[in-house]
């Protein structure tokens, strides 16, 4: 028997039933895919259906392949029989993992391969079988009708083998006969750099909410008081128009005068960018609080600079 199922062709797995598990998109319109271990291609058929500009599936199983390859006929699907370490080396919108991980003896490494090849706000789905009975970040060797295998707690799955990924649990996958583990479905994307910026008047409290926060979270902080204050030393003799000037009129008790100076003389966005180059880009999470947030002019050229960058940009305000 087959292995997927097509049409009134039934396989050893109920493939039409995982497509709602898996929570398959319902449009790929405009959207590239790739399946990894792709069997006969049912997935690449559905993500043609559901207007995938290009569907490419990868398989070491040239038997599946050459079966996959006969109903592709005209259609925008192409297959490759390949070990899944040779992912072509482009990027997708959306990438499938279906119930293969465990095959894998180094899924990290694998993984992150993987990450490489999502574009920046793709989808990567994985439905991996996982170790429910435990909260270590271990993994556990499950004897199966294929041989002993490895298999990761949920915590190992997502702390450790997805550390490239922001990871959604999205629930159980179907049943499989022969399974001794359940399958579940994940939804991964492309971990981004998260600044949380504080903003108020002089006394509301974000310079204690921020500084509160990065320590018991231990992530950076960005205080742009004290970069002001370095700024103005221009130990290194910056020609830099603006830091000349700060390091000329900087005077630690009215830095709130120069920052009101830069908004009335329309340079906002100048100081915004000046303070968004210097945000630490290398931590997951970077808290940032200051004065001159208050300002929409600052806060919307600072967070474009960050995006621009890589970053998502969350604010949290309060006037007085």
């Amino acid at each position: 028997m087959a292995y997927q199922s097509f049409d009134n062709q039934k396989g050893d797995s109920d493939s039409e039933s995982k497509l709602a598990r898996l929570f398959f998109p319902s449009s790929f319109s405009g959207k590239s895919f790739l399946d990894i271990g792709c069997n006969e291609g049912f997935f690449c058929h559905e993500a043609i259906k559901r207007g995938a500009t290009e569907a490419v599936g990868i398989d070491s199983d040239s038997a599946v392949l050459e079966r996959a390859t006969a109903r592709a006929v005209g259609k925008k699907i192409r297959y490759i029989n390949t070990s899944w370490w040779d992912i072509p080396d482009r990027q997708f919108d959306i990438i499938l993992m279906s119930s293969a991980l465990h095959y894998e003896p180094n899924p990290r490494a694998l993984a992150n391969e993987i990450c490489k090849r999502l574009r920046p706000k793709g989808l990567f789905i994985l439905e991996a079988g996982i170790y429910c009975l435990s909260d270590e970040r271990i993994f556990v060797d499950v004897q199966r009708h294929d041989g002993s295998l490895l298999f990761p707690t949920r915590n190992t799955l997502i702390e450790d083998v997805l550390s490239a990924f922001a990871v959604r649990y999205v629930g159980p996958s179907i049943f499989q006969s022969g399974d001794p583990l359940e399958r579940h479905v994940f939804h991964c994307q492309k971990k981004r750099p998260v600044a949380l910026v504080f903003w108020g008047e002089s006394g509301s409290g974000k310079s204690y909410v921020s500084s509160a926060l990065a320590l018991k979270a231990n992530v950076p902080r960005f205080d742009h008081d004290h970069l002001l204050g370095i700024i103005a030393r221009n130990e290194f003799s910056s020609h830099d128009r603006i830091v000349k000037e700060i390091s000329s009129s900087f005077d630690v008790s009215k830095i709130y005068k120069l920052v009101d100076d830069f908004v009335k003389q329309g340079r906002s966005a100048e100081l915004a960018n000046l303070f968004a180059k210097h945000v630490n880009g290398e931590a997951d999470l970077v808290m940032v609080d200051g004065y001159s947030f208050i300002y929409p002019e600052i806060r919307e050229p600072f967070a474009a600079a960050l995006r621009l960058r890589g970053f998502d940009v969350w604010f949290a305000g309060k006037m007085q």
